[in-house]
């Protein structure tokens, strides 16, 4: 069976650095927009693919509530999200169901100019350009 990439809703790559109140993660998602062939011929040099990065910092890291956190780091066209996540559970039914918070910050590779990346097919791994927007943001957030 022959699986067809560009059916496939999205694809995420998950790294997790440090331990206890220091852990922090970067995640690199690849959505697919799902266009038809004429919307893609409306939309022009536009592809298939919206590439984003983003870092995640739990409630115990020191960056979490850190209000100035958008300028400290460089972000591939400035942030485009940045979020705190709450998990409550309206039904506890077992002991790893604990609330917890998390902040989500990160940016998007669909500015002008970035056309190339929604060509760039995740089947293929992430693009060299944002591995090393990700390598940077880890080094940053690291020796924050």
């Amino acid at each position: 069976m022959q699986i067809d990439y560009n059916r496939i809703p999205a694809y995420e790559w998950n790294w997790q650095f440090g331990e206890g109140d220091t852990r922090f993660g970067i995640m690199v998602r690849a959505h697919n927009r799902n266009h038809s062939q004429e919307t893609l011929a409306i939309l022009g040099n536009e592809g298939q693919w919206a590439w984003c990065v983003y870092a995640i910092f739990p409630q115990a890291h020191k960056l979490y509530s850190e209000v100035e956190l958008p300028e400290q780091f460089d972000w591939h066209g400035g942030v485009t999200y940045d979020h705190i996540h709450d998990s409550r559970f309206t039904v506890v039914s077992y002991d790893w169901q604990k609330p917890f918070s998390y902040r989500k910050i990160g940016c998007d590779y669909q500015h002008w100019g970035d056309e190339r990346f929604s060509h760039m097919s995740p089947s293929e791994g992430v693009p060299v350009e944002i591995r090393l927007d990700v390598k940077n943001l880890f080094e940053a957030i690291s020796n924050a």
